[in-house]
């Protein structure tokens, strides 16, 4: 628990991923899906928060980013920024 843990998706996607080189001694991207769902749901969830800033949540330091949500938003042409 804290700010270096690796999420749980994040440790099944190292355990495959190390697997599959162990097994077959090559790893081909294989798993990469996983970490894209990831990382889009990370950002669905900046987004979230960043339209509705006013919605209550157990906050874990630094885990919304209003600013880099904000400039991510601006330079995907979201939220009318």
């Amino acid at each position: 628990h804290g700010e270096s843990c690796l999420s749980t998706i994040e440790c099944i996607y190292h355990l495959l991923r190390q697997l599959r080189v162990a097994t077959t001694g090559a790893y081909r991207g294989e798993y990469d899906g996983v970490m894209f769902l990831y990382a889009h749901f990370y950002r669905v969830i900046q987004m979230n928060y960043l339209k509705k800033p006013q919605r209550s949540f157990i906050h874990k330091r630094n885990y919304i980013h209003y600013d880099k949500a904000a400039a991510e938003a601006a330079a995907l042409g979201l939220l009318g920024l």
